[in-house]
């Protein structure tokens, strides 16, 4: 039990407590752990987050604010933690107290159908508009070499992965060694199990998706997909803040982890409400490499869009919350995948949070002051 945790807003005093738990929860924090939570630090810390903090006070701020409030290193940055006061950091949803509710909210039983995205395919695949295969062993090489003869280029995810992890674009040509690039394919999944949901190795291999012209080009080296999140309530559907996710950096993936832009969207209209915003908090007003400017852009066929993700949400039992990541294509919107736990990123780009209102709206709350509890 952590009882000596102490409510401050006082720095010196949460750095004080954040060492006291570095050494007190030695297990929780192995020497690879705190070296990845400084280089996160390191790479997200902007110049006016640290204008009068320190990265190393910052780190000990971040484990403070974790056993407290409990969220990540990421969302430590773009809530702009280390300036709020304790009331205001209690209104956001964290990656804790959100697993917490979800557990309250969503049959966790059943989460290996969005876990595991061959799952989501199998459950959803008359809405994915591509083909899509699972990989797992030397015996699904017939499969491999019957997709790859219709699709010379493809993209290839670990099957349990998360935040974009191993996901890459591949393309094969004419006389190239199919046997030599199925083998390592089965090696990559190998490599990339320790960060996937039970180890898995298995490799999904997908059909490039075609993208709308109209939301490809505001960044045309990725596909940018709307992550519209959907709540059932005794009322009903009722869908959450969404956003607009576009690529950066020319990069192939739209992932935090490599920049991605997330703009806020009017639930009723399909415009788009904000500026670009990244998760160091930072925001732009137009896409650097585009010059596309975000708010007031239009998402095409909207209410075609809401209307499709209130079936889907409705035709999953014992699941109530799920953030889904919808793209257009010219033959219309297609699921990328779903999240069962989906991030509440519509804090960052509001700048408040959202606790209350989802306490509300579900009818829960935690039984506990802290989430360790």
């Amino acid at each position: 039990m952590l009882e000596f945790l102490k409510i401050t807003d006082i720095r010196t005093e949460q750095v004080a407590i954040g060492r006291q738990l570095l050494e007190i929860k030695e297990s929780t924090y192995p020497r690879e752990r705190v070296a990845w939570m400084r280089k996160t630090l390191e790479n997200l810390a902007t110049e006016s987050l640290l204008k009068d903090v320190s990265l190393d006070d910052l780190f000990y701020m971040c484990i403070y604010d974790y056993w407290v409030y409990g969220n990540t290193v990421s969302e430590e940055i773009y809530f702009y933690f280390p300036y709020e006061k304790h009331e205001e950091k209690m209104e956001y949803m964290t990656f804790r107290t959100r697993l917490l509710l979800m557990r309250q909210l969503n049959d966790f039983g059943v989460s290996y159908i969005f876990n595991n995205k061959y799952e989501t395919y199998q459950f959803f695949k008359d809405y994915y508009i591509r083909d899509v295969i699972k990989i797992e062993s030397e015996d699904d090489y017939d499969k491999f070499e019957s997709f790859v003869s219709k699709h010379h280029q493809f993209v290839v995810k670990p099957t349990s992965s998360h935040i974009g992890i191993g996901v890459e674009r591949m393309k094969v040509s004419e006389g190239d060694d199919l046997q030599m690039v199925f083998k390592s394919l089965l090696l990559k999944g190998e490599v990339n199990a320790k960060d996937c949901f039970d180890f898995d190795s298995s490799i999904l291999i997908e059909e490039l998706i075609n993208e709308d012209k109209r939301m490809s080009s505001f960044h045309p080296y990725s596909v940018n997909p709307v992550r519209i999140t959907t709540l059932k309530t005794k009322n009903g559907i009722k869908i959450l803040y969404p956003w607009f996710k576009v690529g950066a950096n020319k990069a192939f993936v739209t992932s935090a982890a490599y920049g991605t832009y997330d703009a806020g969207i009017d639930v009723e209209t399909g415009i788009v409400i904000t500026d670009g915003f990244k998760e160091n908090g930072l925001s732009d007003i137009t896409h650097p490499i585009t010059g596309f400017q975000f708010k007031g852009f239009q998402i095409p066929e909207w209410h075609i869009l809401v209307d499709l993700v209130v079936k889907l949400a409705n035709s999953i039992p014992n699941v109530n919350y799920i953030g889904w990541d919808m793209v257009l294509t010219p033959e219309g919107w297609s699921i990328m995948e779903g999240n069962f736990t989906g991030d509440f990123m519509w804090q960052m780009f509001n700048q408040r949070g959202f606790r209350k209102e989802f306490e509300s709206l579900t009818g829960i709350k935690m039984e506990k002051q802290y989430w360790w509890q």
